[in-house]
Formats: C-alpha cells, structure tokens, sequence
C-alpha cells in the first residue's frame, strides 16, 4: 500500500447507481475534478482542495480522504453503510438528556 492508497476504500454510487470502490487519492481527486459544474459548492471544492494538496505532498492522506467522503455523502453518492461513519467524524455529536 502506496502513501495515497486509503487504509480502508469509499464506495460510491456513479450513473445510474453502478457501484464504484475508490481505492486512493487519485481516483478521488479525478471523480471530484469531473463532477458536473452546475452542482459544485464549497463541499466539492474542500475535497477537490484536499485531494490535490495531498497529490502535491502538500497535504494529509487522512484529510483528503475524509474531504471525499463528505463531498459524496453530501451529494448523495456515498453508499449506505459508510454513511455513519462519515457522520461521526464530520459532524459534532450533540448529547440529548437522559429520561430516567
């Protein structure tokens, strides 16, 4: 396994809902770079920043990969059952009381 190869692969929904395991960085960075210019946001552009930092040396492999997996829940293309872990490390965990 390279620097840029994940430590565990995003699966992602492409087309018409064909499954597709993006193994590292560069597969990351090419899905983010050809995503259709109409929807981009800032979700898109930290992921792409990311990926392109850490294909430079410039940045964490880490930091890009958990770029991706926000950019692709955020636009619906994450399967499912990674979608909970994107979750738990990009949004805040808000405590609710107990009822006792």
């Amino acid at each position: 396994m390279n620097a840029q190869t994940f430590k565990q692969p995003v699966s992602v929904l492409v087309g018409l809902g064909f499954a597709r395991t993006i193994p590292n960085v560069m597969a990351a960075y090419q899905l983010v770079a050809e995503w259709p210019a109409s929807p981009r946001s800032t979700v898109h552009l930290a992921a792409l920043d990311a990926c392109r930092a850490c294909l430079k040396g410039e940045g964490k492999m880490e930091d890009a990969r958990l770029a991706f997996l926000d950019f692709a829940d955020r636009t619906g293309i994450l399967m499912a059952d990674a979608t909970p872990v994107v979750r738990s490390q990009t949004t805040p965990r808000v405590s609710t009381p107990r009822l006792t």
